[in-house]
């Protein structure tokens, strides 16, 4: 019999969250300035104001336990603007999250009124239920799913890595374009 690693609720949001995070970015992977501002329908908002979405939810939860916000609400980004505040809020919360002893996860710290692991569980939804719109938009436009990993991706970490390294590299060389 092999011995596995037992794993806590910690770790496991943490995982969980990371794979959202990772197929979230990496479904914008090779898209064009012109693709951000596209609706699938009338009704449905582009991958722009998704993202957008997505980054504000994440402020504000740090905000619940931080009292700092990076995104203003009132203010209109540009996605080049968009993008790099989720690369900033989002290595903060993973840093947060880090740090929070494990006794957190199964707690309300910040007094949100929602355990921590519910939290990031809602969080991990919430991104992969927009990833797939994102994803929607893609083939409307013939750009497909982004990567040869399908949808969805990462579960491995190697693999999110790997895919956060390819998807770093893209958005360095394409970010400009996006202002």
């Amino acid at each position: 019999m092999t011995s596995r690693k037992e794993t806590n609720v910690k770790d496991v949001c943490i995982d969980l969250l990371e794979i959202a995070d990772i197929n979230f970015l990496a479904n914008l992977h090779g898209l064009k300035p012109e693709d951000v501002e596209v609706k699938a329908h009338s009704d449905i908002n582009s991958i722009k104001t998704i993202v957008r979405h997505c980054v504000r939810q994440m402020d504000r939860t740090i905000e619940t336990y931080t009292n700092n916000r990076v995104m203003k609400d009132q203010k209109e980004y540009s996605f080049k603007e968009i993008i790099d505040m989720y690369l900033q809020i989002s290595q903060t919360f993973f840093g947060m999250l880090r740090k929070f002893p494990l006794e957190a996860y199964n707690d309300n710290p910040g007094g949100t009124g929602e355990i921590l692991n519910k939290r990031i569980q809602r969080i991990a939804l919430h991104y992969l239920g927009h990833t797939g719109q994102v994803v929607l938009i893609r083939k409307m436009l013939g750009r497909g799913i982004s990567g040869a990993y399908s949808f969805v991706k990462a579960m491995s970490i190697p693999t999110r890595k790997k895919i956060r390294k390819e998807w770093l590299e893209w958005w360095s060389e394409s970010k400009e374009d996006f202002s």
